[in-house]
């Protein structure tokens, strides 16, 4: 017997040693036996807080990888509105430098604003150079948010080509007097449609950055099967239509397969109600458009069976629908 630390302590035999050293080693074994098999973490995703894994970049990476080792370029038509507009807005997703775009008009609509986004979004989380040259005579000018775009970054800038008095939103005095002054500099317009990406790739040809070049434009008549999908959806729902159908519209401009749509409605679902809310012509914005449909309301009315309501000026509960100033 020894002391250690205050307390007594029996020796132990060697065999017991010998006993002790087996159950340890059996111990052991027999845990190994039941360990977990782990794999390494699955990472077929991508993961969508990494600034690199937007986009496609690994199909660019590869394309252009090929036609470095061929030597030769490569080109692909883009029949149509749609399929362009996917392909821009993935190459912008995969820029990793620049983005440069030249058109002759740049509406902010749907498809102009939706471009405008992602451009953004390049610029502000992946740190994008972007560079935007449009046409400045048949542009819609909003001055808020050119000036919100202006002081994005150094790195996002917007120019325009040819500006009336090198004005943003000129007056009508002040084009006239450029036009007598030199119509032949007054009317030198920027044609051109580029969207480079990253110096590599470019989409160039007849496409102006609005819902009618893309073929997003509800009803605009076109040949068979070449309606958008979003046109093509909304006929489906038209059709689908079993007690009533809702329509709020500034316009009231109805293509005539939409006519026909509705006049086979008509004979198949006669006690279906077609009720359209749109402005009168003391509250449009755009006067012109009504008076050239005016003609049409005959036929919405008569043939097609619509009930029509138009917007007052100034309605007195207007209040209760929007903050009107």
């Amino acid at each position: 017997m020894f002391s250690l630390q205050g307390k007594i302590i029996k020796a132990i035999p060697k065999t017991a040693y010998l006993i002790l050293f087996f159950v340890h080693v059996f111990f052991i074994l027999s845990c190994r036996q039941k360990n977990i098999v782990t794999y390494p973490s699955f990472s077929g995703f991508p993961d969508q807080n990494d600034s690199f894994s937007v986009g496609t970049t690994e199909l660019w990476k590869n394309v252009y990888q090929k036609v470095t080792n061929d030597g030769q370029s490569a080109a692909l038509i883009l029949d149509h509105g749609e399929e362009s507009l996917l392909l821009r807005i993935n190459l912008i997703r995969s820029a990793r430098k620049s983005i440069s775009i030249q058109t002759f008009s740049w509406e902010f609509e749907e498809v102009g604003m939706f471009i405008l986004w992602e451009l953004i979004e390049a610029n502000q989380k992946r740190g994008v150079k972007v560079q935007l040259l449009i046409d400045h005579m048949f542009n819609e000018h909003q001055v808020d948010l050119i000036a919100h775009l202006s002081t994005l970054s150094d790195d996002f800038e917007i120019k325009y080509f040819n500006p009336s008095a090198r004005k943003l939103t000129p007056s009508f005095l002040d084009k006239i007097s450029d036009l007598a002054i030199d119509f032949h500099d007054h009317n030198a317009r920027l044609h051109n449609k580029l969207l480079v990406v990253d110096g590599k790739f470019i989409i160039t040809g007849g496409r102006n950055i609005n819902n009618h070049y893309f073929d997003e434009v509800i009803g605009f008549e076109q040949a068979p099967q070449v309606n958008s999908s979003v046109t093509n959806k909304l006929l489906s729902l038209i059709e689908s239509a079993q007690e009533e159908i809702l329509i709020q519209s500034p316009y009231v401009v109805i293509s005539e397969e939409t006519e026909n749509v509705f006049r086979s409605l008509n004979r198949t679902s006669p006690d279906l109600k077609v009720i359209v809310s749109t402005n009168s012509l003391a509250a449009t914005d755009n006067w012109v458009t009504y008076a050239a449909n005016y003609q049409e309301k005959r036929v919405y009315l008569d043939d097609l069976g619509l009930e029509i309501y138009e917007f007052k000026p100034i309605p007195s509960d207007i209040g209760k629908m929007m903050n009107y100033e």
